[in-house]
């Protein structure tokens, strides 16, 4: 990407001028010579979008494709009701790992999920007056399944493994 900088408006805030191809101004003469545009650079955090997606995909949902609705209107009734599901969870775990002075990252996922998906099912049996106590034995309940600390630096470092092609390479 080409661009000219215009102005910086802050450290990684900046305006920006970008040339506009030759093709497209071709299709559409009136077109400007460049385009004036804003630049916010970020640094993307390591991997915790993959990972959230992944908690919702095969351990929330068990890999399993469970929108039932065949109409749009009950497709995104469906998903945010998976979207908010998964935000209680992680809510109820910031609270625990509070509670447990350490880290949210700590607390498993997948043993929160579940036992509060047992728990949610056990207290629907329940008489009322249970369910203050039974929501701080879960949570007594989740803090047994504290992580460990994750190491600062691998053992060994990653490698690819590399497979070699079955069909054979011609060069000219």
């Amino acid at each position: 990407m080409r661009y000219e900088v215009v102005e910086k408006i802050a450290n990684n805030d900046l305006l920006i001028d970008m040339p506009v191809s030759p093709q497209a101004r071709k299709k559409n003469p009136e077109l400007p010579e460049t385009w004036r545009a804003r630049f916010v650079a970020y640094q993307e955090p390591k991997g915790e979008i993959e990972e959230g997606y992944g908690e919702l995909k095969h351990t929330q949902l068990q890999s399993k494709v469970t929108l039932r609705s065949r109409f749009s209107e009950g497709v995104r009734q469906e998903l945010w009701g998976v979207l908010i599901a998964y935000n209680l969870v992680r809510l109820e775990m910031t609270a625990i790992a509070k509670e447990a002075k350490v880290a949210p990252t700590r607390i498993s996922f997948t043993a929160a999920i579940s036992l509060i998906d047992t728990q949610l099912r056990w207290l629907a049996l329940s008489p009322d007056g249970k369910l203050p106590a039974k929501l701080k034995q879960m949570r007594a309940d989740i803090k047994h399944f504290i992580l460990p600390d994750k190491r600062k630096h691998r053992t060994y470092p990653r490698s690819v493994l590399y497979i070699p092609s079955r069909y054979p390479l011609k060069y000219k």
